[in-house]
């Protein structure tokens, strides 16, 4: 039996909710960055929430917060190279070039 599964993508609302919990911080210098980056990026909760963990000894708030960021930068990238693989596939598709997708390559 199929399941289908929703996948809510995180805001930064739950992003402020899970730097708050994770580090104590209402704000910091990066809050504006990262919410434009979530507003054009899809990343999960659980994403963002792997990226705040804290990698330091002490937890080093400027550096949990930069995870995240780049997180997100990258995410970002790979959704435009995906858009873009796509775009020339159906335009091939449409030209009548045959295109064949390996099933570990599909994109």
């Amino acid at each position: 039996m199929d399941k289908h599964v929703e996948i809510l993508y995180c805001i930064f609302e739950a992003f402020r909710v899970l730097a708050k919990n994770c580090h104590l911080l209402d704000d910091h210098q990066l809050f504006d960055k990262i919410r434009k980056l979530l507003q054009q990026t899809k990343m999960t909760t659980v994403d963002v929430a792997e990226h705040l963990m804290p990698k330091t000894v002490p937890p080093n708030a400027d550096v949990c917060l930069s995870s995240p960021e780049q997180g997100l930068e990258v995410a970002e990238e790979e959704a435009t190279t995906r858009s873009k693989v796509e775009e020339e596939r159906m335009n091939k598709e449409e030209k009548g070039i045959s295109v064949v997708q390996h099933p570990i390559f599909n994109l």
